[in-house]
C-alpha cells in the first residue's frame, strides 16, 4: 500500500496517472510508436492504452479510486502466454493481416475515460447522461439490455476485445471472424463490395483503403446502440468510427488498431484510443461459443437480471 497523505489533489491526479502506466509498462512490455492522427494532435505525450482507470458511478468527476487500486489494473492488461516456439511469423507483407489474433485488453469491468492522449473523452452533455446511467444500472447490478444478452453483435470493436479472431484477406475484402456473437466484420476494398449506403447492420457499413501500410477503415451505418466499451462508453447509430490498423513487431507480432469517434450526438469533439490484438497462429481453429447457454438465465429468460434502456437515451 503506497500512502496518499499530504499530496495535493492535482498532484494526486499527476501520481495516479503515473502509476497506471508505469503498471501496464511493466506488466505487458507492450510500446506503441507514435500514431499519427488526422484529426486530432496529442498534447499530453503518445498515445496510450484507455480505460486504465476505474471509479463509482459518475464518470463526469473524474477519475475515481486510490492509488493502490489504480496499481492492480495491470492485471487487465493480458497475455495467452509465450507463443509455440514452432509457430510461424505473420506474412512478411505488411499490407497482410491473413491470420488468428488474440485481443490483449480485457476491459469487462471498465469504461473509457481517458483518449490515446490521456485526456478526458469529450462526453457532451446527453453523452454524460447516457454514461453516468449505464455506470449506474451496471454498479446496482441490473445492467441494460445489449444486442450480445440477446446473442446479436454488438459491433466489432467490443467483440473482438476480449477473443481470439480470423482475418481472412483477399485484394477486394477482409472478413473478420469471431466467435463472440457470432461475429462477422465484413471490410471492403473495393468499394464495389461494400453494403448499399443507407443500409443499416450490427457491424455497419465497412469500406477500407491504404494509406501507406496502414489500412484505414470507415464504418457507418449502424442498426443499433453500441456499447464501445463494456461499461458502457457509447455510439449512437448515426456515429462514425476510423480505425487505422497497421501491423508492428516490436519485441512481437501485433496489430495495432487507433479508432477515432465521430458522433455529434454524445460527444463535443472527434477522439481516439487505441487497443492491441497480439499474433497468435496456434489459436487458428475457434473454440465454440454457444452464446444462447451464456447469456442470461437459459433455464427461462435469456434477459433476467437485466432491464431496458430507456428510450431517451437515444
Amino acid at each position: 500500500m503506497i500512502s496518499t497523505a499530504g499530496y495535493s489533489r492535482p498532484l494526486l491526479s499527476l501520481l495516479r496517472r503515473a502509476a497506471t502506466i508505469a503498471a501496464l509498462v511493466v506488466s505487458s512490455g507492450v510500446t506503441f510508436a507514435q500514431v499519427q492522427s488526422t484529426v486530432e494532435a496529442p498534447d499530453t505525450g503518445p498515445p496510450r492504452l484507455d480505460g486504465l482507470t476505474t471509479g463509482p458511478y459518475g464518470l463526469s468527476t473524474g477519475p475515481g479510486g486510490g492509488l493502490d487500486q489504480q496499481i492492480r489494473l495491470n492485471g487487465n492488461v493480458r497475455s495467452p502466454g509465450p507463443l509455440p516456439a514452432d509457430a510461424p511469423p505473420p506474412s512478411a507483407d505488411p499490407r497482410s493481416f491473413d491470420g488468428s489474433w488474440f485481443g490483449e485488453q480485457y476491459l469487462d469491468a471498465f469504461e473509457i475515460k481517458n483518449d490515446a492522449y490521456g485526456n478526458y473523452v469529450p462526453f457532451n452533455e446527453a453523452g454524460r447522461k447516457v454514461m453516468d446511467q449505464r455506470l449506474l444500472a451496471n454498479d446496482s447490478h441490473r445492467p441494460y439490455i445489449t444486442p450480445s444478452v440477446v446473442c446479436r453483435s454488438s459491433g466489432a470493436p467490443r467483440d473482438i476485445i476480449r477473443v481470439r479472431f480470423v482475418i481472412f484477406q483477399s485484394k477486394d475484402k477482409i472478413d473478420l471472424i469471431s466467435n463472440a456473437n457470432r461475429t462477422w466484420w465484413q471490410i471492403a476494398l473495393n468499394p464495389a463490395l461494400a453494403l448499399p449506403a443507407g443500409t443499416k447492420s450490427y457491424t455497419g457499413r465497412s469500406v477500407g483503403h491504404w494509406d501507406g501500410d496502414t489500412l484505414v477503415v470507415e464504418t457507418t451505418g449502424f442498426r443499433n446502440r453500441l456499447y464501445l466499451s463494456f461499461r458502457g462508453t457509447p455510439l449512437s447509430p448515426n456515429g462514425k468510427l476510423t480505425e487505422r490498423i497497421r501491423k508492428v513487431h516490436e519485441n512481437r507480432w501485433f496489430l495495432e488498431v487507433v479508432t477515432t469517434v465521430e458522433d455529434t450526438t454524445f460527444y463535443s469533439r472527434p477522439w481516439s484510443y487505441v487497443r492491441t490484438y497480439a499474433w497468435r497462429p496456434d489459436y487458428a481453429i475457434l473454440n465454440e461459443y454457444n452464446c444462447d447457454e451464456q447469456a442470461g438465465n437459459p433455464s427461462s429468460d435469456p434477459t433476467a437480471g437485466f432491464q431496458p434502456e430507456p428510450n431517451d437515451n437515444y
